[in-house]
C-alpha cells in the first residue's frame, strides 16, 4: 500500500504553504517528520480501506481547517489579505471551529478564505516584535520539558562511553538525524567511524577506510543511510552506512585539499565543498559531476560550510590566508616559455632549455659609469654569466649567450676588465682567501651611502678594526629628476588606505578606512545613507553635528596596496596608530559569506560578505531556527579563532513602515526568507587559537525558558552557555578529556552528549535521570 502514502504525503504537501507563513523552516520540518512516519507506517499491513478512509477524511479535514481546496494557489500577497481576513473575522466572532487549532498562536498561523463585507478603510495590522528566546509567559512551552532550570536540565550524570579506535585528531563528531542511538566521527588518521551507543553495551559498528589522508569533515544523509566525507586527500566520498561500502569517489576540481562537505538538507543529492585554496564548489553525487553556475570563491581556505533548514541559504566561513595568482604560458613550436627560461622539445622526445628573452627585452643593464660602487656592477656580469651556466644544456647555445652577454654588456659601458675580474676562476680567489687571517667571528657589519673616491677609503679603514663595510647608491637619477607625469587627482585613485578628518576646528574626529574602487565613489558611500546595509559612521556623524562636514581634496591617502588581505592589514596598522573615533571595527578579516542556493540547479548567488573577527579563521557555523511562538528570529553559531564563541541573530528584513505595499512587502519577505545583516547578540569567552574548534545549538532550547549552547575548547573542557545571561553564562563545564575538545554534538532528545578532542578520543555523557 505504498501508493496510499504517497498520496497522503502529496495531500499534505500540498497544504504546506497555507501552513505557518511567517516560518518557512518548520514547513520544511513538519513534511520530512511526515514522511518518515508515513514510510513506517506504511511497511505494517492494514486494511487498504482504512487508509483510503483516511485519506478521504483528512483531505476533508485540511480542506475546512485552511478553507481552500487542492487547486487554489494563492500568492504571497493573497495569503497576506486572507490572513489578515481571518484576523479581523476572529476578532470580531469569538465563536470558531474545533478543526482551527493554534489559529491564536501567532500573527499569521491562521489562514482561512472569507469575503469582507462592507467598504471601509484598508489597514494592515503591524509587525511584532520577536525575542531571541521564549519568555516568562510562555507556560506552553515551558510545560513540554517541565519547570527545571537550565543549570538543572544541563546537569549530567557522568561518561556513558569512551570510544578510542581513532590514532589522531578527531575533527567532528555527529549524531545521526532523529535518531539517539547511532553516532559517527571522522579523524586525522584517514578513517570514520559509525558507533553505537545505546542500548548498552556501545560498539563501533563499522570503520569506514579508503581516504589517503586525514578526514576534516562528513555529514549525515537526511535518512541516515548515507554519509558524504571530505579529505585533506582532495577526495569527497559517498559511503553507504548499512554495509559500510563507498558508492562514489568524487576528487577536487581545483585540485585542492578539501576542508568542510555538507550536504544540501532539501536534495540529498547535492552536496556543497568547501576547499583549501578559498573555493565552494557544488557537487552533484548521483552524476559525480560540479553543478555548473555553483561555484564562489572566497577570501581564504573555507573551514565550515552550513545550510539554513529551509536550504535556501548556505552560510560558509574562512580562514582568510592570502591567495596567489599564477599566469600560464602556451606551447608554440614544441617550446614553452616561461619566466626567462624557453624549454625546447625535440622530435626524440629529449627537453632541451634556453634562456628566454621576451621580443620587448631591451637588454639595458646597470651602466658602468653610473654612481655605484664596483661590486654592483660586478654583480652584474656574475649574474648573467651564472644563469647561462646552469639553464642552458646545449655548448651551442651556450657559447651564443655569452657572446650576446658581452655585446649587450659592451654596449652599457663594461670594458673587458670588468669580465676578466668577475669571471675570475673559483679556485683561485679561494687560493687568496685562505691566505687571509680568519678574523671573521667578531666582525661588525655597517652599511654606509656610496660616495665615489671616499666610501672606498673608509672601508679600508674600517677593515683595520675587523669591521665588514657595505655600500648603498646615494644619488640616483630617480632622486634628481623630477616626474613627467602630473599627479592625478585623489578622487580618482583606488586601492588605498584613506584618512578623513572633520572639518570643524573642535572637532578632531578621524576615519581610517580602505577601498578598491576610486575614492571619490567610496566618499560619496560615506556621505550618503545606506538603504541595504548599515550606513557609514561619518553620515551618522553628519546627521547628528550640525555644521561639521568633510572634503574630499583634504583626505589624506596614507598607504596603496592592489591586494584585499594585505590592504586590510595595512589599514589595521594605521587604525592602531591613529586610533579613529568613528571607525567601528577594520583591518584584518575574518569572514563569514551568505550565499542564495538555486534547490532546483544547485547555483549559487552571493548575498553578503561579512566581516566577524580581525584577523582569526571562523571555524564552526552553526545555522539554527528558533521554532517557538516567542523566538521566531533565526541565529547563528560562530566559533572564530580570537577566544570567543559568538552568537548572532539574522532576522528578516524590513521595509520601512508606512503604506500597506510596503507592509505587505514586509509580510512577504518573512515569508521567502530574505536575510538581514548579521546582529551580534551575545560573545562568550572560551580557549581557542590554533585549532578548529566547533560548537552547536542544544536541540530543545526553543521550547524552554532561556537557551543553551554548548561548545569545545582548547582547556580540555566542554562549556555550556545561557544566551539570555549577561553575568555569569556558564550553565555548566564537563571535565575529562586530556586534550583540546574540538567537536560537540547532542543526539535529539538531550540524553546524551559526545565530545572529541585533538587526541582521538571521544567521550559520550550522560544526562541526569528527570523526575
Amino acid at each position: 500500500m505504498a501508493a496510499v502514502w504517497q498520496q497522503i504525503l502529496a495531500q499534505d504537501a500540498r497544504y504546506n504553504a497555507y501552513r505557518l507563513p511567517g516560518s518557512p523552516q518548520f514547513r520544511t520540518q513538519y513534511i520530512r517528520r511526515r514522511s518518515q512516519l508515513l514510510r513506517e507506517n506504511a511497511k505494517i499491513d492494514h486494511d487498504p480501506i482504512i487508509r483510503k478512509q483516511y485519506l478521504k477524511v483528512r483531505g476533508q479535514i485540511l480542506g475546512q481547517r485552511y478553507g481552500t481546496s487542492l487547486s487554489e494557489q494563492g500568492s504571497v500577497v493573497y495569503m497576506y489579505l486572507d490572513t489578515y481576513s481571518s484576523q479581523r473575522s476572529r476578532s470580531a466572532s469569538k465563536c470558531s471551529s474545533r478543526l482551527t487549532l493554534d489559529r491564536e498562536e501567532g500573527d499569521f498561523r491562521g489562514h482561512r478564505r472569507y469575503h469582507s463585507s462592507g467598504s471601509g478603510k484598508f489597514s494592515l495590522p503591524s509587525p511584532t516584535e520577536d525575542g531571541l528566546v521564549p519568555t516568562r509567559a510562555a507556560e506552553a512551552s515551558r510545560a513540554m520539558v517541565g519547570d527545571k532550570t537550565l543549570d538543572e536540565n544541563y546537569a549530567f550524570a557522568g561518561m556513558h562511553h569512551i570510544f578510542d579506535q581513532h590514532s589522531q585528531a578527531v575533527m567532528a563528531v555527529k549524531f545521526a538525524n532523529d535518531d539517539k542511538a547511532r553516532l559517527a566521527c571522522c579523524s586525522l588518521d584517514g578513517t570514520l567511524s559509525v558507533c553505537q551507543v545505546i542500548p548498552e553495551p556501545a560498539t563501533v559498528l563499522c570503520v569506514l577506510k579508503g581516504h589517503t589522508s586525514g578526514v576534516t569533515d562528513f555529514s549525515w544523509s537526511l535518512s541516515n543511510d548515507m554519509i558524504v566525507s571530505c579529505s585533506l586527500d582532495g577526495t569527497v566520498r559517498l559511503w553507504q552506512v548499512p554495509t559500510g561500502t563507498c558508492l562514489r569517489v568524487v576528487g577536487d576540481c581545483d585540485g585542492a585539499e578539501i576542508m568542510s562537505c555538507a550536504f544540501q538538507p532539501v536534495n540529498n543529492n547535492m552536496i556543497v565543498t568547501g576547499n583549501k585554496k578559498g573555493f565552494v564548489h557544488v557537487l552533484n553525487f548521483s552524476t559525480g559531476k560540479y553543478v555548473k553556475g555553483g561555484s564562489s570563491k572566497a577570501s581564504g581556505s573555507i573551514l565550515t560550510t552550513t545550510f539554513e533548514s529551509g536550504g535556501k541559504t548556505l552560510w560558509i566561513g574562512d580562514e582568510n590566508m592570502t591567495t596567489y595568482k599564477f599566469t600560464q604560458e602556451s606551447c608554440q613550436n614544441n617550446m614553452l616559455p616561461f619566466l626567462d627560461t624557453k624549454t625546447i622539445i625535440e622530435k626524440d622526445g629529449n627537453l632541451q632549455f634556453e634562456v628566454y628573452r621576451k621580443p620587448t627585452h631591451t637588454d639595458q643593464y646597470l651602466a658602468f659609469d653610473s654612481h655605484h660602487p664596483l661590486e654592483h656592477k660586478l654583480a652584474v656580469i656574475k649574474t648573467l654569466f651564472h644563469r647561462a651556466d646552469n639553464v642552458i644544456t646545449s655548448d651551442e647555445a651556450k657559447t651564443e649567450e655569452h657572446r650576446h652577454l658581452r655585446v649587450a654588456l659592451a654596449k652599457c659601458g663594461y670594458q673587458n676588465w670588468t669580465f676578466n675580474k668577475a669571471l675570475k676562476p673559483s679556485d683561485q680567489s679561494k687560493k687568496t682567501l685562505k691566505c687571509r687571517p680568519l678574523t671573521n667571528r667578531n666582525k661588525v657589519n655597517i652599511t654606509i651611502p656610496y660616495v665615489q673616491g671616499v666610501s672606498e677609503k673608509l672601508r679600508r679603514i674600517f677593515q683595520n678594526f675587523n669591521i665588514a663595510t657595505n655600500f648603498k647608491p646615494h644619488s640616483t637619477l630617480r632622486q634628481k629628476l623630477v616626474h613627467p607625469k602630473d599627479r592625478p587627482e585623489k578622487g580618482i585613485k583606488a586601492n588605498v588606505i584613506y584618512k578623513l578628518k572633520c572639518e570643524e576646528p573642535n572637532c578632531n574626529n578621524v576615519y581610517i578606512g580602505e577601498t578598491s574602487r576610486p575614492l571619490k565613489e567610496r566618499y560619496k558611500e560615506h556621505c550618503r545613507k545606506s538603504a541595504n546595509r548599515y550606513s557609514s559612521a561619518i553620515y551618522h556623524h553628519l546627521k547628528h553635528n550640525q555644521g561639521h562636514s568633510f572634503n574630499l581634496e583634504s583626505t589624506d591617502i596614507l598607504d596603496r596596496e592592489e591586494r584585499w588581505f594585505e590592504r586590510g592589514i595595512r589599514e589595521a596598522i594605521y587604525e592602531r596608530m591613529y586610533n579613529p573615533a568613528l571607525n567601528r571595527k577594520g583591518g584584518l578579516r575574518g569572514c563569514v559569506y551568505s550565499f542564495a542556493f538555486d534547490i532546483g540547479t544547485g547555483k549559487l548567488s552571493r548575498a553578503q560578505r561579512l566581516v566577524v573577527c580581525e584577523g582569526h579563521p571562523i571555524t564552526c557555523i552553526s545555522a539554527r531556527s528558533w521554532m517557538s511562538r516567542e523566538a521566531r528570529d533565526p541565529s547563528l553559531l560562530i566559533n572564530c579563532g580570537a577566544n570567543a564563541l559568538c552568537l548572532y541573530s539574522y532576522p528578516t528584513r524590513k521595509p520601512h513602515p508606512g503604506s500597506p505595499f510596503n507592509r505587505l512587502q514586509e509580510y512577504a519577505s518573512r515569508v521567502s526568507g530574505v536575510e538581514g545583516s548579521l546582529q551580534l547578540k551575545r560573545k562568550f569567552p572560551i580557549k581557542q587559537r590554533n585549532l578548529r574548534i566547533r560548537s552547536g545549538f542544544c536541540p530543545l532550547m526553543s521550547f524552554r525558558q532561556g537557551a543553551c549552547v554548548v561548545s569545545g575548547s582548547e582547556d580540555m573542557s566542554v562549556y555550556f552557555f545561557d544566551v539570555e545571561r549577561t553575568n555569569k553564562p556558564v550553565v555548566n563545564k564537563l571535565q575529562g578529556h586530556s586534550a583540546p575538545v574540538i567537536d560537540v554534538s547532542f543526539n535529539y532528545d538531550e540524553s546524551l552528549l559526545a565530545s572529541a578532542d585533538s587526541e582521538g578520543m571521544v567521550i559520550v555523557w550522560k544526562r541526569e535521570q528527570r523526575s
